[in-house]
């Protein structure tokens, strides 16, 4: 069950987080693979999925939609 009292707790901090150097893409987006245990544990704490659908990424790019 999502705790929505808490989504504010973390405005305005810092979170650590590591990245891979390693540039992912699937055509039309490019991505960086990102770990970060805190992040996990804010999921957690918000009653998210610690495990969401998608890896935490950090998106650096879109391509252009073709017509």
């Amino acid at each position: 069950m999502k705790n929505i009292c808490r989504w504010n707790a973390y405005q305005s901090q810092t979170i650590d987080f590591y990245y891979s150097n390693e540039i992912k893409t699937n055509i039309r987006y490019w991505w960086l693979t990102v770990c970060s245990p805190c992040l996990m544990s804010v999921r957690q704490e918000l009653g998210l999925d610690v495990r969401p659908e998608y890896d935490f990424h950090q998106r650096n790019g879109r391509s252009e939609a073709e017509g």
